[in-house]
Parts: structure tokens; C-alpha cells; sequence
């Protein structure tokens, strides 16, 4: 329509999904709104907080437009069109936090309100009683009264709003609410029917609800009412969702008034058993005592069915029929007009003639047409417009947690170019303020909390710095939503799912959760490493809806490419650890070797400390966590003659290692069962300046730094390399040229590095890798 041609209105489409509002009520009024938009040529986007959404709405709505719940797409949109952002959860209760979020006000647009009725306001002793209810409602109303256009679904809803809400009259339009196109006449399916319990003669359809409004137990002892010749051979089905316990009253209400045998209560119906119950009915009854609309009255006649409804609130505007009419407090009366409509076939073939042009104004062209008045009306510049700055989200466990990704992590976000702009996500749900905390200015919240308190919607990048261990599990849960960056430090996630179970939840849980993941275990596997060979990794579920992944090691493309299987792989980077900054080894004439990170190898270490045995003037310590095996060999071989020259610490805290560290010659980092990542190990002794040996591919070829081992190295090939670092005549060569590598790749450069990818990634094709080099 040309007059509305420079309106655009962009829908908040998160009710699609809404666990309660989604499937009917609320939903189901969205769903008829945005046809409604769409066919009246209104330019309609709807804003999707995920994938799932827009598929959602795309299958509801033929050529609807969806498009991210972001601040970019608002600005996208010339100021000079009639901007307006469609609040459709503002009657939702519980209210959500943010029905308007605080993007669309940043943004300045004006905003329009979808109103469904003030029902709890009208009658808060039953509604508003409990204390926290009282505040929803207030939030409600507070909001109502802040946005620019009010959209009510019916005169009552408006008229009631004005007075309950204390808003302006002239500030509310009223323009109804569209029946779905699938609401027709047709044929019949009398299998489906008798699936449901009802029989071939036509019955009396009620859609109803758990809600005393719903008038559903008055309605059964009205039927109970109607004489019995009049009742014969037919049916009273009550269609609606509602728990068993209220189920069950009903059905022992029915019972007792002797019509047991009568009454069919469906429990949830999908749309089209609905359809199939409309089009058998002889007619519908809606009993409700109050309703903002009453959309069962329309989509019944719709199928070509007449529907009786109750005298009061928006029902008779809906119905358009005096003689369909009674009172919902009187069962008696709802009773007299259920038996003239049964007995008389004259009767209920004039209430359909009237409420069939009553229906007309309920078309998707007519509610169309209504909307597009409401907002063709130049919008109103709310406010001036907030500068944006980018915000952006790391999810990451706490600096000082067991795991090492913790302490890495936030030693980048202490080098982050412009900390303003940077939240941080603790991998732990925080709900008690005793929980929250501050890191070197920075909020600590739990992540646990995104979709609750922070939305994925209030930045600009979420980014899920992920591990295979269980302090990662709360985060490689929320990863697998999609639309985050996934910073991946191994190349697997079993440690998060396996870890936990390993903690407490069991091997049972593991393997459900593995079952939810669709990740195919091996019978009788249990530990990660033989799941590892066994190429599983539990990474498709959170990559292949990644807005991107980051991983430190060429090593772990392949790993990522193979997960995405025959779907988009997401753009790669290849960044690899940064170095610390770390005070440089002073030189020695001890020659002592620290083997630093976790061990869980029984052959690696007792290849290493046969090593040690063969260097007599050499001194050994383990520093970090070690598997029961491990210290069973290590304690076992000290025995036999190393007992003075190797000490197992375990875990230390940084002044322990600070210390250890400070005399050390060599280190060595041996793990040959890595999945892909770096060793922040070789990376803090190569900062010390501590010449390092190590299997380990992924930092890239030997130098004069670092001794790579060949595949399947032996004792003697580790000794030698042990002495050949150690040297002294060579020892402050090689301590410089770690030194060296360790300067030119620090954490200022993987922050400034992230931060550049995290603004340019969406740009780059599926499947690009770009490789940073160190």
C-alpha cells in the first residue's frame, strides 16, 4: 500500500519459542500479526535472538523477513523510513527483563506495544496475591506507559488498558487479531477424531484452559443441564492443555454430575486436530469469563462452525450475535442457549450467517490495514540516538580455577586494547551476589546466566573460551546455542562432558549426555584418551554453529573441519599461545630439569626417568597434576635409586613455581596424546628463557630454544637432548633465543589479534583459515 511504504517495523520474534506463550495465546495473535504486517505491504523484519527462531518463524509466515535481534540491523534502516520496533512480550507473565531491549532505546526508535488485555490488573486478588506477581505487574505497567503506540486486539482491551493502566485513550488502537489460513472448511477426519476419544455424531467443542477465567467446570455442569433427549448420543469435548491433576477434577466433576460418559477431555491438540474438532463440531463454546479477544469464537466460524460465547468483556464484539450469547456466571443460562442451539439446525445456520460477516473484520488483509494506519503516523524520535560502543562477552573459567585456560584467559583480558568494552562470563551460574566478584576491574558473571540476566542481544560478540576438562561444562553447554565465537584450546570437549560425570554425575550420565550430543561412543570406554584414538571429540554440536572458532595449532583444523561433517565450516584462526611476561632464569651451574604440566603417561614417565638415571649430575621435578599411575611409577622408580635427585610436587601455587623455575636448566614437557592444542607449559618456560624439550608438534619445528623429539623417541634421544641444552657454554645462547620468541609474541599481541577477528570474521567465507604467525 503506497501511503504505508515508508513505514518499517521490526518485530520482536523471540515469542515464537516462548515455553509457554509460544504454541497458542500469544504466539499463535504474533504469528496472525506478522501475516497480517506482510500481506498489508508493511516492510516487516523479525528480530530473532537464534537460528532456531528464524527457522521457526519462516516456517509460519510464507516470505516473512527475519533478521538478528542486533543494533546493527536498526541502524542498518535509513533514520528517514518510520522506524518502529513491535513489543510482543510486554503481557507476558513472568514479564521478561527486557521486552524492549535496551538496544532498541540506544537506538532512539519509537516502539508500538502489542497488548493482549490487562486481565491481571482487573482482578489482582486472584492474579496479583503473591508478592512477586505484584511486581511483575507493575514492571508491566510502568513499561506500558513508556512506549509510543499501544496496538489492543479489541475495543474492550483498549478501553480497559486506558483505565487500568492510567494511559491516554487516543494513544491505543485497536486492530484485532487474524485468523491463521488454515482455519478453514473442510473435510473431516473421523479416524483423527476417534483418536481423540469422539465419536462419529457431531459434538460440542470447547476450547478452554487450567485458568478459573476459563469457566471450564461451570461449563461441564451446564451440559449436565441440558435435557437429557437433547444431550443424546452427543458429546461435550474440552480441548485445551492443563495439568492432570486439573484434568482429573474435571473428569470426577463429570462423573459426579452423572455425564461422565459425555464429557472428552483431549488434554493438547495440534492446530490441525483442532481444525478436524472445528469443522465436526455442531458448534463451538467459548465459557470464559473474561478474554482479551477470544480467538477460538473466530477460528471456529472460520471452519464454518457457529460459536455460543459468554455476554461479557471482548466476546461480542468477537461474535457479532445477540442470539449466541449467555452468561458465564449462570449455568443455567449457558445451558438454555447450549439446547436451543442443539435443537434448533435453523438457528445455529443463522448465528454462522452473522458471525461470518462478523468475521470479515477479522481477515489478515483487514487487521492488516489497521496496523499500517496505526503506524503511518511519522514515529516519533524518542530519544537522541546513544553512541554504540562494542561490547563484547568472554566466557572463560576464573583466573585462579585448576584450569590453566582460566589464568591464560585473563591474562589477555588484562591486555585488552579498551577494557570498556569487554564482559566477563565466569564459567560458573552466579545467583548469589556472595558469588559475584570483581577481577582487575572487570565484572565476573556467571555464564550460566546468558538468556537470563545478560542475552547474547546485549553485545555485540560472545566469545566461549573452551577446554576439555569439567571447569568448561556450563560453557560448552551454552556454546551449542550457536552465535558465539568459540575459542577452542583442545581439540575436543570430551573433558567437559566426561569430567563432571567422572565428578559426580556418573559414567550413566555421560554416556545420555553423549546420546543428547548424538556423539556414538565405544562400549566399555570410559577415559578420554582412549575415546581420543577412538576419534571421538564431542566438538560438532558446538562448532558447526559457531559464528567462528579460534584454535592455537594447525594441528586442530583438520579436527574442526572434520566435526562440520557436510555442514558450513566456520571461519578459522589459527593463533597460537602467547607468552607471558615472565622474569628471565638467572643463569646456573645446577643442571636441573623440570618436567612441567600434567602427566598421565605410566610409558612417557618412565621413559623420562630413565633418562634422568642415565644424567647422574642431573636433578628432576614434576611439577603439576599427575594421574594415580603415574605417581605410582614415580614414586616406585625413586625408590630404586633416584629418591635424591626427583621430587613430585603436584600442583603448586605461583610463589612455588616462581621458585622452581627460577634455577631450572631444561624443561621438558612430554605428551605425545595432545588433540591439537599448544602447552601453555612450554610457553611460560620459554618466557623464563628456559630452554625446553618436548614431543609436542604444535609449537612448530625445533629452534635453538626448544628440541622437538622425533615420533617414538627413546631414552637416549631424550637424554641427549637434555645435555645438549644444558650445556653451559651454549645455555645463555639458547636462554636468549627463548627470550627472544618470547618478546615478539606476547599477550598484548593475541588481544589485539582477537579483538580484530572478533570484527571482521562475520565478513570472511565459510571455511577461510587464516594462520597468525608467531
Amino acid at each position: 500500500m503506497p501511503q504505508h511504504d515508508r513505514v518499517v517495523a521490526l518485530v520482536d520474534g523471540r515469542v515464537i519459542d516462548h515455553p509457554t506463550a509460544g504454541g497458542r495465546g500469544v504466539g499463535r495473535y504474533t504469528v496472525g500479526f506478522v501475516r497480517s504486517m506482510v500481506e498489508s505491504g508493511i516492510e516487516t523484519l523479525v528480530l530473532c535472538a537464534s537460528e532456531d527462531q528464524s527457522v521457526a518463524w519462516r516456517a509460519e509466515v510464507v516470505g516473512v523477513t527475519t533478521a538478528p535481534l542486533r543494533r546493527a540491523t536498526i541502524d542498518a534502516i535509513s533514520p528517514d523510513r518510520h522506524r518502529w520496533f513491535i513489543c510482543t512480550q510486554l503481557m507476558l507473565h513472568p514479564v521478561p527483563l527486557d521486552v524492549i531491549p535496551a538496544l532498541v532505546t540506544e537506538s532512539g526508535i519509537a516502539v508500538a506495544a502489542i497488548v493482549h488485555d490487562v486481565i491481571p490488573q482487573r482482578h489482582p486478588e486472584r492474579y496479583l496475591a503473591d508478592p512477586f506477581a505484584a511486581v511483575q505487574a507493575r514492571l508491566r505497567t510502568v513499561t506500558a506507559r513508556s512506549v509510543d503506540v499501544l496496538l489492543a486486539n479489541s475495543t474492550f482491551t483498549a478501553d480497559t488498558t486506558a483505565v487500568e493502566l492510567g494511559i491516554e485513550r487516543e494513544r491505543i488502537h485497536v486492530v484485532g487479531a487474524a485468523v491463521e489460513p488454515h482455519f478453514t472448511p473442510g473435510h473431516v477426519d473421523l479416524a483423527g477424531l476417534k483418536r481423540l476419544g469422539v465419536h462419529s455424531s457431531p459434538p460440542v467443542v470447547a476450547v478452554t484452559g487450567a485458568d478459573s477465567r476459563k469457566n471450564t467446570e461451570r461449563l461441564i455442569r451446564s451440559w449436565a443441564r441440558v435435557p437429557d433427549e437433547v444431550r443424546a448420543g452427543r458429546q461435550l469435548v474440552v480441548a485445551c492443555a492443563a495439568p492432570q491433576s486439573v484434568i482429573g477434577q474435571w473428569r470426577h466433576l463429570a462423573h459426579v454430575e452423572g455425564i461422565g460418559h459425555e464429557v472428552v477431555i483431549t488434554g493438547a491438540v495440534s492446530d490441525d486436530e483442532l481444525v478436524n474438532l472445528y469443522r465436526h463440531a455442531e458448534f463451538s463454546i467459548l465459557p470464559s469469563i473474561e478474554e482479551g479477544f477470544g480467538l477460538p469464537i473466530a477460528e471456529s466460524v472460520a471452519c464454518g462452525t457457529p460459536a455460543l460465547c459468554s455476554v461479557t468483556s471482548s466476546m461480542p464484539e468477537v461474535c457479532g450475535s445477540e442470539d449466541a450469547l449467555f452468561d458465564p456466571f449462570d449455568i443455567c443460562d449457558m445451558a438454555r442457549v447450549m439446547t436451543v442451539a442443539l435443537a434448533d439446525p435453523a438457528l445455529r445456520s443463522d448465528l454462522l450467517v452473522a458471525e461470518q460477516r462478523r468475521l470479515e473484520r477479522w481477515t489478515t488483509r483487514n487487521v492488516g490495514s489497521a496496523i499500517a494506519d496505526a503506524l503511518s503516523a511519522p514515529a516519533p524520535q524518542r530519544i537522541a540516538p546513544r553512541a554504540r560502543r562494542t561490547r563484547i562477552a568472554i566466557a572463560a573459567p576464573p583466573p585462579h580455577s585448576p584450569s590453566g585456560i582460566g589464568a591464560y584467559t585473563d591474562m589477555v583480558l588484562a591486555a585488552w586494547p579498551d577494557d570498556d568494552e569487554l564482559l566477563r562470563l565466569d564459567d560458573v551460574a552466579c545467583t548469589d551476589s556472595r558469588h559475584r566478584a570483581v577481577v582487575d576491574g572487570v565484572a565476573a558473571v556467571g555464564v550460566g546466566s546468558i538468556d537470563r540476566r545478560i542475552r547474547a542481544h546485549d553485545v555485540d560478540q560472545v566469545v566461549m573460551v573452551l577446554g576439555s576438562s569439567e571447569f568448561h561444562a556450563v560453557t560448552a553447554d551454552r556454546a551449542r546455542s550457536g552465535g558465539s565465537h568459540v575459542w577452542l584450546h583442545e581439540a575436543t570437549l570430551l573433558g567437559a562432558h566426561l569430567g563432571p560425570a567422572l565428578r559426580g554425575g556418573g559414567l550413566r550420565w555421560f554416556e545420555h549426555r553423549m546420546d543428547d550430543l548424538s556423539v556414538v561412543v565405544p562400549s566399555d570406554v570410559d577415559d578420554a584418551e582412549t575415546l581420543h584414538t577412538a576419534g571421538v571429540d564431542a566438538l560438532a554440536p558446538v562448532v558447526t554453529k559457531a559464528a567462528s572458532v579460534i584454535v592455537s595449532s594447525v594441528d586442530a583444523v583438520p579436527s574442526v573441519i572434520a566435526a562440520c561433517g557436510a555442514q558450513p565450516v566456520p571461519p578459522i584462526l589459527v593463533l597460537p599461545l602467547a607468552h607471558p611476561e615472565r622474569a628471565a632464569t638467572e643463569p646456573t651451574t645446577s643442571r636441573r630439569v623440570v618436567a612441567l604440566g600434567w602427566a598421565s603417561d605410566p610409558s612417557m614417565m618412565r621413559r623420562l626417568l630413565a633418562a634422568i638415571d642415565e644424567l647422574d649430575d642431573v636433578t628432576l621435578d614434576i611439577v603439576g597434576g599427575a594421574d594415580a599411575q603415574v605417581r605410582g611409577i614415580v614414586e616406585s622408580m625413586s625408590q630404586s635409586g633416584l629418591r635424591d635427585r626427583v621430587t613430585l610436587h603436584g600442583r603448586v601455587d605461583d610463589a612455588t613455581l616462581d621458585a622452581l623455575l627460577s634455577s631450572a636448566t631444561v624443561g621438558v614437557r612430554l605428551g605425545s596424546a595432545h588433540v591439537g592444542q599448544m602447552s601453555a607449559s612450554i610457553t611460560e618456560l620459554i618466557a623464563r628463557g628456559i630452554p625446553v624439550v618436548t614431543d609436542l608438534t604444535t609449537h612448530g619445528p625445533s629452534f635453538d630454544a626448544m628440541t622437538v623429539l622425533p615420533s617414538g623417541w627413546t631414552v637416549g634421544e631424550l637424554g641427549s637432548a637434555i645435555r645438549e641444552l644444558s650445556d653451559p657454554s651454549a645455555w645463555r645462547r639458547r636462554s636468549e633465543a627463548a627470550r627472544e620468541r618470547a618478546a615478539s609474541w606476547g599477550v598484548e599481541a593475541v588481544a589485539h589479534q582477537v579483538r580484530s577477528w572478533l570484527r571482521r570474521s562475520d565478513e570472511l567465507a565459510p571455511g577461510t583459515v587464516e594462520v597468525v604467525a608467531a
